[in-house]
């Protein structure tokens, strides 16, 4: 199966897959990191899928078996916990992290950049996103040495605009 074919696959039943993950595990937040945890890995194994056709229930498969490795994970760590002395802390206990900083800085950065050129500022994003060269190249139908180019220079552009940035 190809990269493309895949990713049309994924697209076409990616609600499927995220409503049955979310019937799983009952949140829509962890649904979407079984889905994501289980895209990776159906990607990484699409060339032993015979047949496209067997996709949906193969991918279905992958993302049931990826939450019970969840579930059997997150149990064994409660567990092992609960066995814990009173003293020790509890890293499964949650927390709530408090945005607003990163996303000021976020605004006041994003208003430095406004004059970078979309050409540059596309590729960067979608790499800062965590795709990849090939991805992005794939995505925006450009060739591969030209994004690398470009996400360099917006990187470079990005960076003389934090210097003035912090100079002011």
């Amino acid at each position: 199966m190809t990269t493309k074919e895949f990713i049309r696959q994924y697209n076409q039943h990616f609600d499927a897959l995220h409503g049955y993950a979310t019937k799983l595990c009952g949140d829509r937040d962890e649904a979407l990191d079984i889905v994501q945890d289980a895209a990776i890995k159906a990607y990484k194994y699409r060339n032993r899928l015979e047949s496209s056709k067997r996709f949906k229930s193969w991918v279905h498969t992958i993302v049931k078996r990826t939450y019970i490795d969840l579930y059997t994970k997150t149990t064994r760590r409660r567990k092992l916990l609960e066995q814990a002395p009173s003293g020790v802390a509890n890293p499964m206990a949650k927390t709530v992290k408090n945005l607003g900083v990163s996303k000021l800085k976020l605004a006041h950065l994003m208003k430095r950049i406004k004059d970078v050129k979309e050409i540059y500022k596309k590729p960067f994003f979608l790499y800062h996103d965590g795709y990849s060269y090939e991805e992005i190249a794939e995505k925006l139908d450009v060739p591969l040495g030209t994004i690398k180019s470009r996400i360099y220079a917006a990187k470079k552009k990005m960076q003389s605009r934090l210097k003035t940035m912090r100079a002011a």
